[in-house]
């Protein structure tokens, strides 16, 4: 985040994550997110693939061979400079809700 300059607020925006949910992710090391949260993070800081994963793996989370997972691969090694509304968008024409929480 801090490389990137993004404050919890617009993180919270570009990722529809929650500024609540960033901040236990900063802060509490024992808060365990959802991988599509991390994904969703990942999307909204516009993360190069390795780093995605990197990410992903520092969460102690990592993909299962599901087509939820699959597309969430697909996002970050594809889509990873689109918005979280194109992603969204996608993960809905696979049959696969949303990642982030709509307002």
């Amino acid at each position: 985040m801090t490389r990137k300059k993004y404050t919890v607020e617009s993180l919270a925006e570009s990722s529809l994550a929650s500024s609540k949910t960033i901040q236990r992710m900063r802060s509490d090391e024992s808060y365990a997110p959802k991988l599509g949260t991390i994904v969703a993070i990942c999307i909204g800081l516009q993360l190069h693939p390795v780093l995605s994963a990197d990410l992903i793996r520092k969460a102690g989370l990592s993909f299962k061979y599901t087509e939820e997972h699959t597309a969430y691969l697909f996002l970050l090694s594809t889509h990873f400079r689109c918005s979280i509304y194109d992603c969204n968008r996608h993960l809905e024409r696979c049959g696969i809700g949303p990642i982030g929480k709509e307002r």
